[in-house]
């Protein structure tokens, strides 16, 4: 019964690693920043308009298609501990199968798997999914305190900033927010969140270190020379800075 969980949860890890690679990999990459689809993308997607031009930015896609060495960075060590964390799992007899975090933590990396690809087709479900991998990431984190597994805080650092950014994009969008005013906005409720979260997974400095890429990534992407923007990205990065020196000491 053991070995088929670790097999199960082998299987959940290389859909979602596969998947994101895909996804990353895939030709829809054009979508986001371009003029030429700026229409039907305002149609599918309540995008987020950039003040200095008409075309469209849309937030949630700097993180489903990486363009900066941040974002590429973040995904890769995503991807790495997790598939290490899997074979560990196989190899260790012994390895922590903690059966309310292993539940948690496979449902996030199902519905992780899944939600991008009905993200332009129908937003509000792939805002829901995000939502739910957010949640059961944040819940497998929270309950994974016996070893304090880096795969697990690392993938819940990502979901809340991923998950933050598609919500908040999505809000923005109908309020017609400036991408400036979006990801200033993503960048402080981002900060509060993960500090808030930091204090309850206490010495998981995976989850810290998770975010502050989030926050660089998102800063480099939509900064664009924006004071705004540069303000709202030291702020959040130097709140988890403190969070992560804290969790290490």
């Amino acid at each position: 019964m053991e070995r088929a969980k670790d097999m199960a949860y082998l299987a959940a890890v290389a859909a979602f690693v596969g998947s994101g690679l895909a996804f990353a990999l895939s030709s829809q990459a054009e979508v986001a920043p371009s003029t030429a689809s700026a229409t039907s993308t305002l149609l599918m997607y309540p995008a987020v308009v950039m003040p200095q031009t008409s075309q469209i930015a849309d937030l949630p896609h700097i993180f489903l298609h990486p363009q900066n060495p941040v974002i590429w960075a973040l995904l890769i060590s995503l991807w790495g501990l997790l598939i290490l964390d899997a074979i560990l799992r196989l190899v260790e007899p012994g390895k922590d199968r903690n059966g309310p975090s292993c539940l948690y933590f496979g449902v996030a990396l199902i519905v992780g798997a899944i939600w991008p690809w009905t993200y332009d087709q129908s937003p509000v479900m792939a805002t829901l999914g995000a939502l739910v991998m957010l949640n059961a990431g944040l819940a497998a984190a929270l309950r994974d305190g016996s070893i304090r597994r880096p795969a697990i805080g690392f993938f819940a650092g990502w979901s809340t900033g991923v998950g933050s950014i598609t919500v908040l994009s999505l809000i923005g969008g109908k309020f017609g927010l400036s991408m400036v005013v979006t990801a200033s906005i993503v960048l402080i409720f981002g900060a509060v969140i993960g500090v808030i979260v930091q204090h309850e997974l206490n010495h998981r400095i995976s989850y810290a270190i998770a975010m502050i890429l989030v926050f660089c990534g998102l800063a480099i992407a939509t900064m664009g020379g924006s004071m705004v923007v540069a303000l709202a990205a030291i702020f959040s990065v130097s709140a988890m800075a403190v969070m992560l020196i804290r969790a290490a000491s």
